[in-house]
C-alpha cells in the first residue's frame, strides 16, 4: 500500500516515536509545508558519507562509541535527524544503548528497556519495506504506552511524518538469529519516505545492519574471551579450595570484581554451620569492616527477602537477574520488588545490580550480588559467565560444608577418644598396681601355700598382666589416634631422619621375634632419608607395621624391611615391609585400615590386637600427605608399602 494514502497506526519513538517510556517532550518547531523538501533529494544529498561506518567500526574498541559511529553515519546517508540502536537481551527485552541526533530523546531512551514482546508486536503491525519495517502512527497508537514522542505536533501536508511514525530495521546474524533494532526518526524534508526513497535508505540501512552485526559479533567473542579468564579463575581457586568457605569467597569476590568491571560485589550464603559473622547472611564485600557499625542496604530484611526469592526464581530458570530503574526483570520480579530493589538502589546511589543464583542440583545456597555505579548496561555474556560462576560457588560451598561437618566429627572424635583414654587410664592403674602387690603378697606368702593353689593364682595374676597390657595398648592407641585428627602445619615441622626410626625398628622388632625364630632383616640406606613429620608419628607407623609383620608370620618365618628415597619430579620415600605369614583376603583387605575392625579368619583373631594399629597407619601417612598400599596372598604372606613426600 502506498503510504501517502496509508493512515493505520504507527509506533515509533523519539520525535516520531521508538518503544520507550510514555514521557512527551517538547518537539523543535514544525516546518512550513511549503518548505519541505522530499527525502529522495536528502538522501542523494549525501551519499558521499561524512562518516564511513566501516572505518568507525574499527576505529574505536568501545562498542557504544562504535555503535554511536554507526548511527550518526546512517542518519546522515538517510536523511533522517535522530537514529537510534536497540539490542534485544536474553533476559526477553530490547534496550536502546544508542540514540543520536535528539538529545531530549537520547537522555530519555538510552538504557530504556522495552519488553520483546511488545517489539514483536509492534512488527506483526509494520508494512514490510523489504528490509525496512514501517509502522504507521494509527497502528503504532496501540503501543503508546512504550513509545517516547517529543511532541504531538504534525505538518498539515498528506505524505507529512507523523508523531507516532516509526522506521525501524531488523537486524540478524547470519543464523538469523533476530539481535536488534535499527531506527530512525524524523525525515530532514519532513515527509514519509516514497518508494525510490525507501529503496536508497534500505541500502544504507542494510550497510550499517551488517556494520553493526560484525561490531557485536567482536564485542561478544571479546567479552567472551575476558569472562573466560575470570571463569577459569573462579573454577582455579574453587578446585584448589583448601581454606573456610570465607576466605575461598573473599578470593572469589575479588576475581568478580575485577574480572566483571563492577563497583561491589556481595557473595551472600545462608550461615548454618556457625562461621563467625555478625548477620544471619555471610557478606564479603572487601571494604567492609569486621563488625559493620550498620546493617548494609542488601541485608536489610525485606531486600534481603526480595534477592532471596529472585535467586530461587533465577536458579529454576537457570538466569540471572539485571535490575535498574529501566531493567525490570521480566518473569522474575514483581512490580512491587522492581520498586524497592530501584529504591534502594537510588539511596546507594547506584544505577543497577545482577543477581546470580549459588546453588547445585535442585538447591539454591545462596546468591552472588553485583552492584555498578556509573553503569548501567549488563551484557548477556556477563550474564550468563555469573549463572556460570554461581554453579561453581555451589560446589564449593557444598564442599566447604562437607568439610566443615568432617572437622567438627573430628573434634568430636579427638574429645571422645581422649576421654575413653583418660577414664580408662585411672583404673587401669589401679589394676596394674593391684596386681603388682597381688604378686609381691603371693611371693612373700608362697612357702606357705599348697604348690596348686599357688599356680592357679600365679596363672591369674600372669591373666592380669596379659589383660593389663592389652588394655595400656587400648589407650596409647586412642591417645594416638586423637593426636592424628589434628592436621599438623607441615611447613613448621623439623625434617626426621626415617632411617634412624627403621633402624631402631628393627632392633627392638628383632628381640621380639627371635623366640618364635623370625627373621627381622632390614635394608636400608647408609645415609639420612629426611622426611618432614613429628618423630613419634613415624615411630608408631614404623612399629605398628614392623610389629604386625612379626605378629601374623608363621614360626622361622622372615620379615623384610625395606627404605627407598627416590628424587623424580617430587622427592619421596618408601617404606615397605613384606612377610611370609598368614596372609590378607581380599574381602578383609577392603576393610583393613577401619577402626577396630578384627579379621574373622582364626588364625589372625587369635593373635592379640586393638584394631586400631593399621587405621593408625593409614590415619598417620594420610597427616603427611602420603599413601598406604597393600598386596597380599593367603597363605602365603603380605607387603605394606608407605609412601611420604621426601625431602
Amino acid at each position: 500500500m502506498n503510504d501517502d494514502t496509508e493512515t493505520t497506526p504507527q509506533a515509533r519513538s523519539g520525535d516520531g516515536g521508538a518503544p520507550a517510556g510514555t514521557a512527551v517532550r517538547p518537539r523543535p518547531v514544525v516546518p512550513d509545508p511549503a518548505s519541505l523538501v522530499p527525502v529522495a533529494s536528502q538522501v542523494d544529498a549525501v551519499s558521499a558519507p561524512a562518516v564511513d561506518v566501516v572505518t568507525a567500526l574499527y576505529a574505536s574498541t568501545d562498542l557504544s562509541a562504535t555503535l554511536r559511529e554507526v548511527a550518526e553515519g546512517m542518519a546522515h546517508r538517510c536523511g533522517f535527524h535522530s537514529a537510534a540502536v536497540s539490542l534485544f537481551r536474553s533476559s526477553e527485552e530490547l534496550e536502546f544503548v544508542v540514540v543520536t541526533g535528539d538529545p531530549d530523546a537520547e537522555e530519555a531512551l538510552r538504557g530504556d528497556i522495552t519488553p520483546t514482546s511488545e517489539i514483536l508486536g509492534m512488527m506483526s503491525q509494520a508494512l514490510d519495506w523489504g528490509p525496512l519495517r514501517f509502522v504507521p502512527h494509527d497502528r503504532a497508537l496501540q503501543f503508546a504506552e512504550h513509545i517516547y514522542v517529543g511532541s504531538e505536533d504534525e505538518a498539515p501536508h498528506p505524505r507529512a511524518w507523523r508523531p507516532y511514525d516509526m522506521l525501524m530495521a531488523p537486524m540478524r546474524d547470519a543464523r538469523g538469529q533476530l539481535l536488534g533494532m535499527l531506527w530512525l526518526d524524523r525525515p530532514i524534508g519532513g515527509l514519509r519516505p516514497d518508494e525510490h526513497q525507501r529503496a536508497s535508505i534500505a541500502r544504507h540501512v542494510d550497510a550499517a545492519a551488517r556494520s553493526v552485526v560484525v561490531a557485536l559479533e567482536q564485542h561478544r567473542l571479546a567479552e567472551a574471551v575476558r569472562l573466560a579468564g575470570a571463569t577459569r579463575r573462579v573454577v582455579r581457586t574453587v578446585s584448589a579450595q583448601k581454606h573456610r568457605l570465607p576466605d575461598l569467597v573473599q578470593a572469589v569476590q575479588e576475581i568478580v570484581r575485577e574480572g566483571f568491571g563492577v563497583d561491589e560485589v556481595h557473595v551472600l550464603v545462608p550461615d548454618a554451620f556457625g562461621w563467625p559473622t555478625a548477620d544471619p547472611l555471610l557478606d564479603l564485600h572487601e571494604d567492609a569492616p569486621a563488625e559493620p557499625a550498620e546493617t548494609p542496604p542488601w541485608l536489610e530484611p525485606r531486600t534481603a527477602l526480595v534477592l532471596g526469592e529472585l535467586a530461587d526464581r533465577c536458579w529454576k530458570q537457570q538466569r540471572s537477574a539485571i535490575c535498574s530503574a529501566q531493567r525490570s526483570a521480566p518473569g522474575l520480579l514483581g512490580s512491587d520488588e522492581h520498586a524497592h530493589l530501584v529504591e534502594v538502589l537510588a539511596a546507594s546511589g547506584c544505577e543497577s545490580l545482577m543477581v546470580a543464583p549459588v546453588g547445585t542440583g535442585n538447591e539454591v545456597l545462596g546468591h552472588v550480588l553485583m552492584v555498578r555505579c556509573r553503569r548501567l548496561d549488563w551484557s548477556d555474556e556477563e550474564a550468563d559467565a555469573a549463572v556460570d560462576i554461581g554453579h561453581d560457588l555451589g560446589r564449593a560451598v557444598l564442599t566447604a560444608r562437607a568439610r566443615q561437618r568432617e572437622e567438627e566429627a573430628s573434634r568430636y572424635r579427638e574429645q571422645l577418644m581422649r576421654t575413653m583414654a583418660h577414664e580408662l587410664k585411672n583404673p587401669l592403674a589401679a589394676s596394674i598396681g593391684f596386681g603388682i602387690v597381688m604378686g609381691e603378697l603371693l611371693d612373700e606368702a608362697r612357702p606357705g601355700i599348697e604348690p596348686g593353689l599357688a599356680q592357679q593364682l600365679d596363672r591369674s595374676l600372669a591373666g592380669i598382666g596379659r589383660a593389663s597390657d592389652r588394655l595400656r595398648g587400648i589407650v596409647d592407641d586412642l591417645l594416638a589416634m586423637a593426636r592424628l585428627e589434628r592436621a599438623p602445619s607441615l611447613r613448621s615441622l623439623t625434617p626426621v631422619d626415617l632411617t634412624a626410626v627403621v633402624a631402631d625398628a628393627v632392633t627392638m622388632a628383632s628381640g621380639q621375634a627371635a623366640p618364635r625364630g623370625i627373621r627381622v632383616l632390614g635394608t636400608l640406606p647408609d645415609h639420612p632419608v629426611m622426611v618432614r613429620a613429628e618423630s613419634a608419628d613415624l615411630q608408631i607407623l614404623v612399629s605398628n607395621l614392623v610389629g604386625n609383620a612379626v605378629k601374623y608370620s608363621y614360626p622361622d618365618g622372615e620379615v623384610r624391611v625395606r627404605l627407598i628415597a627416590t628424587q623424580d619430579e617430587e622427592p619421596s620415600v618408601a617404606l615397605t615391609v613384606s612377610d611370609d605369614g598368614i596372609g590378607i583376603s581380599v574381602e578383609d583387605q577392603a576393610r583393613l585400615f577401619e577402626e577396630f575392625f578384627r579379621s574373622a579368619n582364626p588364625e589372625a583373631a587369635s593373635a592379640p590386637g586393638t584394631g586400631l594399629g593399621l587405621a593408625i597407619v593409614k590415619r598417620t601417612v594420610e597427616r603427611y600427605e602420603g599413601r598406604i598400599e597393600v598386596t597380599s596372598d593367603p597363605g602365603h604372606g603380605s607387603t605394606f608399602t608407605a609412601v611420604l613426600p621426601g625431602v
